[in-house]
């Protein structure tokens, strides 16, 4: 067991090392100016409408600590408890009712929930958005990430989403959703069971988006999320660079294949 946490702490390490980078590549694909440049009209516009949608908004403060694993759910490690609050309040079913701009909508989540959204000025623009756009929805019993999918699918004509990043829930194109992986790390233990290249090719083949595979002996040692998403297995650790809508897609069939395990070792009897 004392390997494994060291094994982890490595892992995770790693990924944040990855998470800092795609941060970076991030700010300049949004088109983000250094601090010391002149600011141009729209951008000025933009960080002026920034202010204005997160004044009173819930900040990512201090997060209730993540669920343990149950046996029931196939665990997801993330950087940041605040990550983990997250994930936890998405799976939440909720009843919600609304008819209003899409900004004050997410300002009723955002409030009711007490979860920070940020929603993303410059991605709705290049689609010719403002926030200030009709929605509507009346809808009970379903999981707030449905909510969210339902409410954000077709805003005057394009599709939004949300991803979960650097301690918040964004609001996004669907364009820039998909152009933008994410790495998670799911504690697959209980699915030990099943061979481990079998789990990865059943993951990657059972899923959406575009993945990685490397032909017999071809190996590319640098992270190139233009060639596809990728899977590998660390001890009793799935990481997975991917989209945040494969993402879900991964998380519900782990999830699935928990339930069809043939056994579950306890690991609590594992060193």
């Amino acid at each position: 067991m004392t390997r494994f946490r060291s094994n982890v702490l490595k892992l995770v390490g790693t990924i944040a090392i990855l998470e800092i980078a795609a941060v970076a590549s991030d700010a300049l694909r949004f088109g983000t100016p250094p601090r010391h440049a002149a600011a141009s009209d729209r951008d000025q516009k933009t960080e002026e409408s920034d202010r204005s949608w997160h004044d009173g908004f819930p900040s990512a403060t201090a997060a209730p600590a993540a669920r343990p694993f149950d046996g029931k759910s196939i665990l997801v490690v993330t950087d940041t408890p605040e990550e983990a609050h997250l994930l936890q309040v998405l799976q939440e079913k909720i009843s919600f009712s609304f008819e209003g701009s899409l900004t004050e909508g997410l300002q009723v989540i955002a409030r009711k929930y007490e979860i920070p959204i940020y929603l993303d000025l410059r991605s709705l623009e290049d689609e010719g958005l403002s926030g200030n756009e009709e929605v509507r929805l009346t809808i009970e019993g379903i999981p707030l990430k449905n909510v969210l999918k339902l409410l954000l699918g077709n805003v005057s004509g394009v599709p939004l989403t949300y991803v979960v990043e650097e301690r918040v829930l964004k609001i996004v194109s669907q364009t820039e959703a998909q152009s933008h992986m994410l790495t998670r790390v799911y504690h697959v233990l209980p699915l030990m069971p099943f061979e481990p290249a079998e789990l990865i090719k059943t993951v990657t083949f059972c899923t959406g988006g575009a993945w990685y595979r490397e032909a017999p002996g071809q190996s590319v040692s640098q992270l190139d999320d233009s060639l596809g998403g990728r899977a590998s297995l660390l001890n009793q650790c799935l990481v997975v660079r991917q989209t945040q809508a494969i993402q879900e897609e991964v998380e519900t069939l782990l999830n699935s294949l928990l339930l069809a395990a043939p056994s579950r070792p306890d690991a609590s009897n594992r060193n």
